[in-house]
């Protein structure tokens, strides 16, 4: 069975699994550099037609919940490496700073992407700056916020707070 936890080396992900006589066997695949934060509260079936097997985080509202819910049955053979994670909405919070206090859950949980779209909210000084902390130094505007990317992932994140 495949259903032991998986683990990092290099930009792989590597699933192993014991066979009944004599070996190990290691299934390689790689993980995606590319990540979507979604912190717009009524993002809803929008969420469908995100493509499969990038992961998504998604502020938890009662218009994005449902939809992922109905994406997790679906979609059942993703795990939180490909599939879709959501997060505690603050509603007294703005989006801007809804994704600002959640990159270091985010980066904890996916360390190596490179590539990240924002959906929700536009690209900020203070969105900048922040991002500019965990490496990130090339930023495109788009209708719906932002894309960035660094060129490669930082081994340690030191934050000035």
């Amino acid at each position: 069975m495949w259903d032991e936890i998986p683990f990092f080396w290099t930009d792989q992900e590597f699933d192993s699994r014991t066979c009944s006589t004599c070996c190990t066997i290691v299934r390689m695949t790689s993980v995606p550099d590319k990540l979507y934060v979604i912190v717009e509260r009524s993002f809803g079936e929008r969420l469908a037609a995100l493509p499969e097997g990038i992961p998504v985080w998604i502020v938890d509202t009662p218009k994005n919940k449902p939809v992922a819910q109905r994406l997790w049955k679906a979609r059942q053979h993703h795990d939180h490496f490909t599939g879709i994670t959501t997060f505690n909405d603050n509603s007294s919070s703005s989006p801007e700073t809804i994704l600002i206090s959640n990159l270091d859950t985010i980066e904890l949980h996916h360390p190596r992407y490179t590539q990240l779209e924002v959906l929700g909210t536009p690209l900020t000084d203070e969105i900048r700056t922040e991002l500019g902390q965990y490496g990130f130094n090339e930023f495109q505007p788009t209708p719906e916020g932002f894309r960035c990317s660094r060129s490669h992932t930082p081994r340690v994140v030191a934050k000035s707070r």
